[in-house]
Parts: structure tokens; C-alpha cells; sequence
């Protein structure tokens, strides 16, 4: 009678096989890493190209029509009477907008008057906020505003009206007040969870990896860091302007290490550049002829007080200026726009620092 022998491995063919195990496993994770690295990158690609294009097509929606545009690098900056350029500062998030809103104000819409009208222009002009330290928010706020204007008043002491005084524009909050105008779940993941922040800046740049010391923590496994560099090179072919209105969107994960101040970021990332057409600013609109009426107060002895805000009964004013040609008012005009007056760039190279953007800007306004 037979036995039955039971056979099995020997504990060396055992070895043998875990070992060609092992290594098959760790040919799998060599060949996973770089696919979950990909899968990384391309969650990230994807966020950039959905926020990027919602943020876009929102800017270039406010933007496109504008009659004027003042974009403030880094932070709301101010123009002082002597030309110089500080920063506004110490005042609430409202005042500071409304502070630099008015500013705009005076500087583009001084002595503009309604369409067939005498009355000081009024209209709507809103400040668009490119919140980088906040993670790319976008935000907004509107306010209502009454141009103000300047009139000659006559000096006895000279023989010739002398413009000597200047009305400030006035300005009151509107029905928003800077509030977030991009969907917040595209800083979201799938889970809800913070995932993604943005980095908006103007000009056209591009994205290199940078082996320089960065001063940044050493970057994780399969990391490293990208720094954005402006293609700006002084030919004027990549300057920001209103012909080249172009803002650079960098898309990095929430936990990274960045240094947005010098452009820095740790990878995984994702760059792209969009350019937005700013219709009115570059087209005929600003060239057409914009008048305005010579306001005059006082007068010789003897003479009428024209006041401000009353019509002058003169078909010229001192000096021989013409009367606006088809004009049915007796009030004497001046041309004083040109089209640089409707597009300025407040500290072109940020000097005081500060990673925000704020574009003021006003869009036609029809008065009845």
C-alpha cells in the first residue's frame, strides 16, 4: 500500500519567490510614482484652466467696455498735488476704496457734464480688488459719483478770468461693497476642503524652474520650485498697457511653500497668461471731441456775476474761445480730454511693495 506524501516548498524556494515578488513590486511603485505625480499635475492643470477661464471671462466682461482705467500695483495708491505717489493707508477697506475712487474721479472726469445737459457728469465707477494674499479672490465694490469742476473767477489784479478754483467730485457707497465675485468652491476640493489658491499678476509671464536658493523649506520628494519671470524685455512688444492688457494666473495647492512676492512656487503648478480686449479705451470712443463748459464767476465792475452753476449769456469767453460747434446753450467750451487721460498705470513697478492688484475703472453711462 502506497503512502501519500505530501510535498511542499523548501523555505529557500520560498525566499526565492518573495524575493522575485519584491521585485516586481518595487518596478510597479517606480512606474505608479510618476503616474500619481502626473495625476497630481493634471488635477492642478485642470483647476487653473476651469478658475482661470471663469476669472477671465468675468474680468474681461467688466473690463471690455470701459470708458476708463486705473490700474494700482501692489496696493490703493494715491497722486499727491505734487505729482508724487503715496499710499493710502490707515483707513478702513471702504474709505481707502472710495479715497482712491475719488481721485480717479477728479483726474478723468473734472468739468464733464450729461450728455445735452450743463449738469456735472454723474455715473458709477467700480473697483475691482485681485486679492493674492487671500489666495487670488476677486473681489468688487460700486460707488455712485458726481463729477466735480473748475471755474475762472476774475482777479482785479489781473486783466484776464483765472482759474483758481477746483470742486471735488462726491461719492457714495453703492449696492455692493466689495464683494467676492468668483465662485469660492474653485478653491475647493472634492471634499470640500481647501485645495487650491491663485496668484493674478499683470504682464506676460512664463513659468522656470529655479535651482537658486529661494530661501523657501527644501522642497518635498519629486518637488521643486518654478518662479515666474515678466517677458517684459524694454522693446515694448510684452509691455502692459491698454494695448497689452495681459494678467498671468498661477495655480499652486493650498499647502505649499510659496514666496508670491518674488513670483516663487513649489510645484505642483499650473501657468497661463490670458489677454482681454479693452474695446472703448482702444477704438475711436476716446478720440471723439469731449467739451466742456467755461464756468466763470464774478466779473468786471458793472458786468454780470456768472456764477458756476449758471449759464454765461456770451457767445465767447475772454480769451476768444469758440462756443461749441451745434450747440444750442450760450455757454462757452473747452476741449480738454485726450486718450492718455483714459488709461494710467499708478506705481508701474510697484516701488511700496504689496502683492495686490486694484483696476478703477467706469463704463458708459446713459443719461436721461
Amino acid at each position: 500500500m502506497k503512502k501519500n506524501v505530501q510535498k511542499g516548498f523548501t523555505l529557500i524556494e520560498l525566499i526565492i519567490v518573495m524575493a522575485i515578488f519584491g521585485i516586481i513590486m518595487l518596478g510597479a511603485l517606480q512606474f505608479l510614482d510618476p503616474v500619481n505625480k502626473e495625476v497630481k499635475n493634471a488635477s492642478v492643470q485642470e483647476a487653473n484652466t476651469a478658475a482661470v477661464d471663469n476669472m477671465k471671462r468675468y474680468m474681461e466682461g467688466s473690463l471690455r467696455y470701459a470708458t476708463a482705467v486705473e490700474v494700482h500695483m501692489g496696493d490703493l495708491k494715491q497722486n499727491n498735488a505734487d505729482a508724487t505717489i503715496s499710499k493710502i493707508s490707515g483707513l478702513s477697506q471702504q474709505d481707502r476704496e472710495m479715497a482712491a475712487a475719488k481721485n480717479f474721479v477728479k483726474r478723468v472726469y473734472t468739468d464733464r457734464v450729461k450728455e445735452n445737459s450743463n449738469d456735472p457728469y454723474q455715473g458709477k465707477v467700480y473697483v475691482m480688488c485681485i486679492d493674492n494674499d487671500n489666495g487670488g479672490m476677486v473681489y468688487e465694490s460700486e460707488y455712485n459719483f458726481t463729477a466735480g469742476y473748475t471755474y475762472k473767477e476774475w482777479v482785479n489784479s489781473d486783466d484776464d478770468w483765472t482759474k483758481i478754483v477746483t470742486t471735488d467730485p462726491t461719492l457714495s457707497a453703492g449696492s455692493y461693497n466689495h464683494k467676492p465675485v468668483i465662485n469660492e468652491a474653485y478653491f475647493k476640493d472634492s471634499k470640500g476642503h481647501d485645495a487650491y489658491r491663485y496668484f493674478i499678476t499683470a504682464g506676460y509671464h512664463t513659468m522656470a524652474a529655479t535651482h537658486e536658493d529661494t530661501g523657501l523649506p527644501a522642497p518635498k520628494k519629486n518637488t521643486f520650485y518654478g518662479k515666474l519671470k515678466n517677458m517684459d524685455d524694454g522693446s515694448g512688444k510684452y509691455t502692459f498697457n491698454q494695448e497689452m492688457f495681459t494678467f498671468s494666473f498661477v495655480t499652486y495647492k493650498a499647502d505649499a511653500n510659496t514666496d508670491i512676492a518674488n513670483g516663487i512656487f513649489q510645484s505642483p503648478y499650473a501657468e497661463s497668461n490670458a489677454t482681454m480686449a479693452l474695446m472703448n479705451i482702444n477704438s475711436a470712443f476716446i478720440n471723439r471731441d469731449f467739451w466742456y463748459p467755461v464756468r466763470l464767476k464774478g466779473g468786471k465792475t458793472g458786468s454780470h456775476q456768472y456764477l458756476p452753476n449758471e449759464k454765461v449769456d456770451r457767445l465767447k469767453a475772454e480769451g476768444g474761445s469758440s462756443l461749441k460747434e451745434g450747440s444750442d446753450s450760450k455757454w462757452d467750451y473747452e476741449q480738454k480730454a485726450t486718450p492718455a487721460d483714459y488709461f494710467s498705470i499708478i506705481d508701474e513697478n510697484n516701488s511700496m511693495g504689496g502683492n495686490n492688484i486694484y483696476i478703477i475703472y467706469t463704463l458708459p453711462t446713459i443719461n436721461k
